[in-house]
């Protein structure tokens, strides 16, 4: 019982933080601290994290040769940890994570970050909400995908259906499937 109640308070702590976050984009004052991270491992946390709080089973691929990136390392475990518990809450069946190294070359090497589960997704007619403040409505499942280069990261994007594969990124790159 007080693993449940410790689970719950540390959700709802971050769910405050969340919204004062929301009134920073707001108002312009959101300040993000950028270094150098190591993206498997804070991936690997988050997915370890959500895993020790679900029956929902939740499969990670990481792959061994991921660049470092350039991000806040707090805000981007804050992204992951909403798109990776949006996949169990709100999504069907397995729930995958995983991250692969894109790009070639130094200036756009990168991570793409996917998770998935095996849901319908978002309907067509509801994708142009997806990203309005508070949006909550539509099918279960889906996928979502993050990329990120050493010239920073981009926010979560949701596409309609596991069957799509995101296409090649380059340098911060997010991409909603059609």
């Amino acid at each position: 019982m007080l693993t449940t109640v410790a689970s719950d308070s540390d959700r709802l702590s971050r769910l405050i933080a969340e919204l004062l976050d929301v009134a920073r984009i707001d108002t312009g004052r959101l300040q993000l601290y950028p270094r150098p991270v190591d993206a498997g491992v804070l991936v690997t946390r988050v997915a370890e994290s959500v895993r020790a709080s679900t029956s929902r089973p939740i499969e990670l691929d990481v792959a061994a040769d991921l660049p470092e990136i350039s991000v806040d390392p707090d805000k981007f475990t804050q992204v992951v940890t909403n798109v990776v518990e949006n996949a169990v809450r709100h999504g069907d069946g397995t729930v995958r994570v995983s991250a692969q190294a894109v790009g070639t070359d130094d200036a756009d090497r990168g991570v793409r970050l996917v998770v998935d589960d095996e849901g319908s997704g978002i309907p067509p007619e509801m994708r142009r909400r997806v990203f309005t403040k508070f949006w909550k409505e539509g099918a279960r499942g889906g996928r979502a995908w993050v990329s990120t280069s050493s010239t920073g990261w981009s926010a979560p994007t949701a596409a309609p259906s596991p069957s799509t594969r995101p296409p090649a990124v380059g340098p911060a790159g997010a991409h909603v499937a059609q």
